[in-house]
């Protein structure tokens, strides 16, 4: 199990996300208008918008691709690197491959956490712009909930994609195991 290398609450905060991921993309592409540019059908009435930093399926599309392509390949990584066979023990010592499987899911999960939040930060950030400057009626737009909590969540996935980017980026090759399973600390 990949819980023996890093703690389960990553692994289901990964899968968490990239569904929230998903699901943010498949709203936006469904709200887009006919010609998959617009959020024309976002807004009722006299507020319909023609233009939005998000446009759509014609970006939302491949980004949702990506999306999913990339955590097929996370998934397959995190159930490789327990299944692995073990190499021979002369070579290179149980200690040694413990610590570059710990590695190597920590790797996996930074790289999922990236991928996911990059779009969900997106998506949240376009959706709060189009909501505050194309569909409210009230004023100042930005000072309602629907609008702070927008806000909020895509700042907040915005600066988790950078961190675990930059995790990805500086992680060691080589990580020390764990006596408890699951007990590694996400350094």
């Amino acid at each position: 199990s990949v819980e023996i290398y890093v703690p389960a609450p990553l692994v289901w905060g990964w899968r968490a996300t990239a569904a929230a991921a998903v699901g943010a993309l498949a709203v936006a592409g469904a709200v887009a208008g006919a010609d998959g540019r617009s959020f024309t059908m976002a807004c009722g009435g006299g507020f319909g918008s023609t233009g939005s930093p998000w446009p759509g399926w014609e970006y939302g599309a491949p980004a949702l691709v990506t999306l999913l392509f990339g955590a097929v390949l996370v998934e397959a990584i995190l159930h490789r690197v327990p299944a692995r066979p073990r190499p021979d023990s002369k070579a290179l010592p149980v200690l040694v491959d413990e610590g570059y499987r710990v590695s190597s899911a920590r790797r996996a999960l930074s790289a999922g956490f990236t991928l996911a939040l990059v779009p969900l930060a997106g998506v949240t950030l376009a959706a709060d712009n189009i909501l505050v400057y194309a569909c409210s009626e009230v004023r100042p737009g930005w000072l309602t909930p629907l609008a702070i909590a927008l806000v909020v969540i895509g700042l907040a996935a915005g600066l988790g994609a950078l961190v675990a980017a930059a995790r990805f980026l500086t992680m060691p090759d080589w990580a020390p195991p764990s006596s408890t399973p699951g007990g590694e600390a996400w350094t």
